[in-house]
């Protein structure tokens, strides 16, 4: 939702986009609950000798699943509204990945995060602390760049 809010500021004024925040808010919620549900891991329904539980959906489906549930209901926002909204699902997917992959970078590189402690809380605020921000810069140029040319 904070991106939403972020991304809706730079918005606002250019465009009708009452439904940003909305449309955000649910494209990444269904995106995490997607990689939430299909994480695999373990269950307490089970023991622990019957090992993990087999993600439902295979990779190679839920990856581009999930990157076009992130900016799919914001596209549908800007398709309205700009004549380069049809580049906003490319460049969200590539600023969050690049986000990303910084963030791990960052966090990797840390004395006190271990590759053991990945994936932990400890390790991953690191990761969203040095991601929010260059996703947020990422995401914010071309969303400047469209405003200029709507408004």
């Amino acid at each position: 939702m904070a991106f939403g809010v972020g991304q809706w500021l730079v918005l606002r004024r250019a465009i009708h986009a009452a439904w940003w925040v909305l449309a955000t808010s649910v494209g990444w919620g269904l995106a995490g609950a997607l990689v939430g549900f299909n994480s695999g891991g373990s269950s307490w329904e089970t023991l622990p000798s019957a090992g993990p539980i087999t993600p439902f959906i295979p990779p190679v489906v839920v990856i581009p699943l999930e990157t076009i549930l992130l900016g799919a209901g914001q596209w549908l926002v800007l398709r309205r509204a700009c004549a380069g909204a049809g580049w906003w699902p490319v460049v969200n997917v590539a600023a969050f990945l690049a986000a990303a992959l910084f963030g791990f970078l960052v966090a990797s590189a840390l004395p006190f995060i271990a590759p053991t402690d990945f994936p932990s809380a400890k390790a991953l605020v690191i990761v969203g602390a040095a991601a929010g921000p260059v996703y947020g810069s990422l995401t914010w140029w071309f969303l400047a760049q469209l405003r200029r040319r709507a408004g």
